[in-house]
């Protein structure tokens, strides 16, 4: 059925990867030991990876003619001018970069992303969530693109990742909807009127893109997932995100247009389970993604010691505290070790620290011992917390009441002083200050 002059598309799924014409005196040919035995020689003049205007031609089958007037034009218009390619060049894709296997958690979500293509990191408030869900998408994008970390970049390949928008977030609330994640109609003027038009949404878009980029990975971190609601958000995509259904077209209910998404793209979820336990979550979606839990890693301030107040061993009790006295769910209401942390980093600043005991850390723990201060007491300490007036004693916070701080922090946890990872903290700070010392001494000779 292919005669002279033929124009011809080679295709993976709806990702185009090059246009030929088959050439005068074109003979068929039989090549037993191929997977496509019926052969027939073809001149190439295109060999970029692009997807058609129009999703639903049907290129699901390994021979068809295509039919559909703006696929026509879109291919013409690519190959108008162009000169006879070599064989040798033609319909290679991209050579993929290596992924190496990540580390700690970014390596455990590699390994779900891998296995079964979306990922929830899930935990209590503050433990790095987002955090982890950035770095391990943009280390493992930077890694297909570039072959090395996101970190190690240079100035323009980073322009060149965030141009062709390898990572992309949004974030789910009570009012996004299936039109804002996959597509529907949308108000816009046009003359002066207000009309409706059919729009794609952040997941739709990035479907496009990957599909045309089939040498690249495309990852979509959801911030806040289960604060949607998602068998709307997803309606039949729950269907075609599974990994063994990747490139199965679905037809969409708004456009009725068909669709499938790509396997080279990735969702990574976040969910604070302060708000709402995984258990919760609505059961099609549970069986689609595996799921990593973020919980507070008090080690990583282990090295700080701030006006006598052992940083690690005061988060550890803390939360040792809000699970013994907080009640049910207790476990998913502690304190994240991210809201002692600036830059990736501790807090070294007793100033700082007591803006965030003050602004962040009492209004959360206020909330979770609600009414209840004698617990809020057992949590801070009597020192801090007024129990018979119900309220915090916010005179200690002053500068020039320093020391009757740390004492109130320290008063419920008398053990933490005297704790190895006290001590150890102790004599971090204590050669910090002396290399300092040594530093401004060296620079004033």
């Amino acid at each position: 059925e292919l005669d002279e002059g033929d124009v011809v598309v080679a295709a993976n799924g709806a990702t185009i990867l090059g246009i030929g014409k088959v050439p005068h005196n074109s003979q068929c040919r039989f090549q037993s030991d191929d997977g496509f035995p019926h052969q027939k020689a073809v001149t190439w003049l295109d060999d970029q990876l692009w997807s058609l205007p129009q999703s639903h031609e049907g290129l699901q089958s390994t021979f068809r003619e295509l039919r559909i007037p703006e696929n026509l034009v879109a291919i013409e218009s690519r190959i108008l001018g162009a000169s006879p390619r070599p064989v040798s060049a033609a319909i290679t894709r991209p050579a993929q970069q290596t992924i190496p296997r990540l580390s700690g958690i970014a390596g455990r979500v590699q390994a779900i992303l891998d296995r079964k293509g979306q990922v929830i990191l899930y935990g209590p408030p503050g433990t790095g969530k987002t955090y982890w869900a950035e770095r391990t998408a943009n280390d493992l994008a930077a890694y297909r693109a570039f072959g090395r970390p996101y970190a190690e970049l240079d100035t323009e390949q980073r322009a060149t990742f965030e141009r062709q928008g390898y990572v992309r977030t949004c974030t789910f609330h009570p009012a996004y909807g299936y039109e804002d994640f996959l597509e529907g109609y949308r108000p816009q003027a046009l003359n002066g009127q207000l009309v409706y038009s059919l729009a794609d949404g952040v997941f739709k878009r990035l479907c496009n893109d990957a599909g045309g980029h089939a040498g690249s990975d495309y990852y979509l971190i959801i911030d806040e997932i289960n604060r949607g609601d998602i068998p709307r958000i997803f309606g039949e995509l729950l269907t075609v995100i599974e990994k063994s259904r990747r490139g199965r077209s679905i037809c969409l209910a708004v456009s009725g247009a068909e669709f499938h998404v790509p396997p080279n793209v990735y969702l990574i979820g976040t969910m604070n389970t302060a708000d709402r336990s995984i258990a919760l979550l609505d059961k099609a979606l549970r069986r689609r993604f595996g799921f990593v839990e973020c919980m507070p890693d008090a080690e990583i301030l282990n090295a700080v010691m701030l006006q006598g107040v052992p940083l690690g061993p005061w988060l550890d009790a803390v939360n040792r505290c809000i699970r013994l006295k907080v009640g049910r769910d207790a476990r998913n209401l502690q304190i994240g070790h991210s809201y002692l942390m600036e830059g990736g980093r501790p807090i070294v600043d007793f100033s700082r620290f007591v803006q965030v005991l003050q602004d962040e850390i009492i209004p959360l723990l206020e909330e979770y011992c609600y009414e209840d201060y004698s617990a809020l007491a057992d949590i801070l300490g009597s020192g801090l917390v007024d129990v018979v007036n119900q309220t915090i004693r916010a005179e200690l916070f002053e500068d020039a009441r320093r020391d009757e701080l740390v004492q109130a922090l320290l008063e419920p946890y008398p053990e933490i002083a005297t704790s190895r990872q006290a001590v150890i903290s102790d004599t971090i700070a204590t050669e910090q200050e002396e290399d300092e010392t040594e530093a401004v001494a060296g620079g004033a000779q």
